[in-house]
């Protein structure tokens, strides 16, 4: 089943949780704020998957301190 990911890097703090926790869907730029790999990234990056690893990407949303990834 495809999923999306959403970071709203405006709100990212660059804290590293989600990417220190599932380094398959996420990545620091230069700054450290958070991207979704291989995805679009404006003031929002998006990705969709259709891996087995929507786990590992919901335990990163869940570890993000300020709330700005979401899953659908």
């Amino acid at each position: 089943m495809k999923y999306t990911i959403e970071v709203d890097r405006e709100a990212c703090i660059a804290c590293g949780v989600c990417y220190g926790t599932d380094p398959n869907h996420f990545e620091g730029d230069a700054d450290g704020k958070s991207r979704v790999h291989g995805g679009t990234t404006d003031g929002v990056s998006v990705g969709t998957f259709d891996d087995d690893l929507r786990d590992d990407a919901k335990r990163a949303a869940d570890s993000c301190p300020v709330s700005v990834i979401t899953l659908k």
